[in-house]
């Protein structure tokens, strides 16, 4: 079988089997539409393949086109004012092609991805150290979406993985379940200079980033899971929503927002009961499940701000484009703060 793309003047150059199934998982984690990984990620015996010339440069191909076309997919097609003063429209409009750059880092995360039993608890950690490149950045979020979404998402808890701030605010809940996370060794805090660095990928993968943190919203069955689920998403969250007042990008927050409004459209999950726990995790447990809804009522506090600016103002033409998207995160304060109230005496 042959790369498209592989071709070095006189045609296309050979990709070995081995090599075709690295490039299928590319494929798999690129696009949500595509191949099934759930095989690949569990297949046995283990591939272990070594690239030649033409299997690297299918997957250089194939990485240089999904990210772009990933961005797309994951909310950038949306018409949205995605940057401060800009006009609606899908986000290649108003921001440069991007640069993202790809590293070695994507080629071994996909190689590991491929050789480890992912699906054993005990195996070997990953040696691969968090990504900075914003190529390898991406593929890592999108590695981290394949493995929730092929139900193995203990693997998050490698630390190329839980540095990952994109799939910290995403999967927060994963993140609080795994074992890997070592309580003395916390991540570093989240800063505004790291929101601006990120701020392409957050735009372009908004609606993904909103699923995973809407994902994260259902109670989980333990209760001991229930209060370090909601104390690893309120901190997260938190976190995000000052590095984005900092950095005076609140059109970052945009996922939060999304899945806010998506949580107070449905019905509020009962909370979890424990008869043998004590009355203080009793409590916790209650509110465990109002976390969207502070988080709502922290964004409708900003909303409500901007609308006392006058139009000759700083900002006002962003500050209107900002409420009008997150005109529905208004509409639901009372059911936020109906919901929040109710827990509040417990």
């Amino acid at each position: 079988m042959t790369g498209a793309g592989g071709d070095t003047g006189g045609g296309a150059l050979a990709v070995r089997e081995e090599e075709y199934t690295l490039v299928m998982l590319a494929r798999a984690v690129l696009d949500p539409g595509g191949p099934q990984a759930g095989p690949l990620l569990r297949m046995e015996p283990r591939v272990n393949p070594t690239l030649s010339a033409g299997g690297l440069i299918a997957l250089k191909s194939t990485l240089a086109k999904g990210l772009v076309r990933a961005l797309a997919h994951g909310g950038g097609a949306r018409r949205e004012v995605w940057v401060p003063g800009g006009e609606p429209g899908r986000l290649w409009e108003q921001v440069p092609a991007p640069g993202l750059r790809v590293t070695s880092l994507s080629v071994e995360l996909l190689l590991w991805l491929l050789r480890e039993p992912l699906a054993v608890a005990q195996r070997p950690a990953c040696p691969l150290r968090p990504a900075t490149a914003s190529g390898d950045v991406a593929l890592v979020f999108l590695a981290a979406r394949l493995l929730v979404r092929s139900r193995l998402p203990h693997v998050l808890g490698e630390r190329i993985f839980r540095e990952n701030r994109l799939v910290q605010l995403a999967f927060a809940d994963a993140l609080a379940t795994v074992a890997a996370i070592a309580p003395e060794s916390p991540a570093a805090p989240l800063n505004a200079a790291e929101v601006l660095e990120h701020a392409l990928l957050v735009s372009g993968f908004s609606s993904w980033l909103a699923a995973g943190i809407l994902a994260g919203d259902a109670p989980p069955a333990a209760l001991r899971d229930a209060l370090a689920v909601s104390a690893l998403r309120r901190q997260t969250y938190t976190a995000w929503i000052a590095a984005c007042r900092a950095a005076a990008r609140w059109d970052l927050a945009s996922p939060l927002a999304d899945a806010c409004i998506a949580s107070l459209a449905r019905p509020m999950p009962p909370a979890l009961s424990d008869p043998a726990a004590s009355a203080r995790d009793r409590a916790a447990a209650a509110r465990a499940g109002v976390v969207l809804a502070e988080v709502a009522l922290a964004l409708g506090d900003h909303v409500a701000s901007l609308g006392r600016l006058d139009f000759f103002d700083d900002g006002y033409a962003d500050a209107r484009s900002l409420r009008h998207r997150w005109a529905d995160l208004d509409r639901r304060r009372n059911v936020a703060e109906g919901r929040v109230s109710a827990v509040a005496g417990v």
